[in-house]
């Protein structure tokens, strides 16, 4: 779940360190990226419906 890096992420610029905090709100985005890509994928698969 891409919250708790997206949350650090938030944290660490916050306090000053911009290339932690940019570097983990990358991360929490990429993760994010991939749950969408890997759920439509599924759902395009199976017709639009998982049951």
């Amino acid at each position: 779940v891409p919250g708790i890096a997206f949350t650090n992420a938030i944290r660490d610029t916050l306090m000053g360190d911009y290339l932690s905090g940019v570097s983990k709100g990358m991360e929490a985005f990429l993760i994010a990226v991939g749950i969408a890509i890997g759920a439509g994928t599924v759902l395009s698969i199976m017709g639009g419906t998982l049951l």
